[in-house]
């Protein structure tokens, strides 16, 4: 597979261009927000086109910021007003984006060298089981920590 490394208005740019044209595009995940679930120069996503009246809670979208910096995301909720509040799996706060800043949709990714659909029962049972954990994951990290320094 032949790897593209780019600034990102150029980067972004590529990718519009190649969805526009009906391709899926691979991108190699940088950022550690969406940790544990994607790391960071290790696993792959594949951007499509997607509807975004058709967007749901749980789904993993690449929007572009009012800044223009584009960002990896999953929707927590659907607002009423059709807003969308997205937030990391690794993050404790969240953002507010409307339906147009939404460049593409996941529909599969590569973990651990393995390909998932983000509609498999696997990834979806992950995902409701990750965030149910949400309100009391920094202790979980606290009591995992003082457990590694121990051995």
């Amino acid at each position: 597979m032949n790897y593209l490394e780019t600034d990102t208005e150029t980067g972004l740019c590529y990718i519009k261009e190649s969805l526009a044209n009906g391709a899926a595009v691979p991108l190699t995940v940088t950022g550690s927000s969406m940790m544990p679930l994607l790391r960071p120069q290790r696993d792959v996503v594949w951007l499509e086109m997607c509807d975004t009246e058709q967007i749901k809670k749980g789904d993993i979208v690449l929007f572009e910021r009012n800044n223009g910096k584009p960002v990896l995301h999953r929707v927590r909720k659907v607002e009423d007003d059709g807003t969308l509040l997205m937030n990391g799996d690794a993050l404790f706060w969240s953002e507010t984006i409307e339906k147009k800043q939404i460049v593409a949709c996941v529909k599969r990714f590569k973990h651990n060298k393995k390909i998932f659909t983000c509609d498999s029962l696997t990834v979806k049972l992950w995902n409701m089981c990750w965030h149910v954990t949400r309100p009391f994951r920094s202790v979980l990290r606290k009591i995992h920590s003082l457990f590694i320094k121990k051995q």
